[in-house]
């Protein structure tokens, strides 16, 4: 992004406030910005040492998807864990 808005602190009624506004290197630098801490390294979320295997009986099925450059394709996407598409 060229330009980030941190709100926060928290979420909910916690939030919505703007605690940085900036380039990715300005919300870095912000100490009081959480997402700077994660975008800077500072803080982390350890990786999990073993991943979900996807469950073949738990999918949701598209057929015959067609829009914009689809041209009836199907596809099975997993239920119950990430998917980026």
């Amino acid at each position: 992004a060229d330009h980030v808005v941190d709100m926060g602190p928290g979420a909910g009624e916690h939030g919505g406030h703007v605690i940085a506004s900036g380039t990715p290197d300005a919300i870095c630098a912000c100490e009081a910005s959480l997402t700077g801490a994660y975008l800077s390294h500072r803080r982390s979320i350890p990786l999990p040492t073993e991943r979900h295997a996807p469950d073949p009986e738990r999918q949701l099925l598209i057929a015959a998807a067609r829009g914009n450059n689809l041209q009836e394709i199907d596809v099975a996407l997993p239920v119950g864990l990430l998917t980026c598409v």
